[in-house]
């Protein structure tokens, strides 16, 4: 039996409800968290060869997400501040997915 993983689907949920209906944020917020995730993906399928389908919640472990903010700063050349801002938007869809807990996924 293949394991479905819950993470696009809840990247789905967040971008097409959470943030513009329950979170009221402006299309440009949004557009900005949305080039957060693919920044993200991005260095996941670089670094790790996971197609986006195939991440899953266990994969954003701490050390994944300091190297990938490390990358943003090193070989992207961002900012403290706007790094900080990538960390922000993964920090929302953290709390928004457990919160939503999809079916005890996390």
């Amino acid at each position: 039996m293949v394991k479905k993983s819950y993470f696009l689907p809840a990247l789905s949920e967040f971008f097409s409800v959470y943030l513009p209906k329950t979170r009221g944020l402006s299309q440009n917020t949004i557009h900005s968290y949305k080039q957060v995730f693919r920044l993200l993906l991005e260095y996941v399928y670089s670094k790790y060869n996971l197609l986006p389908e195939k991440v899953e919640f266990r994969h954003l472990e701490k050390g994944m997400v300091e190297s990938w903010l490390n990358w943003l700063c090193t070989e992207r050349g961002c900012s403290a501040k706007t790094r900080n801002h990538r960390l922000s938007a993964l920090v929302t869809f953290a709390r928004f997915a457990i919160q939503k807990d999809f079916n005890g996924a996390l």
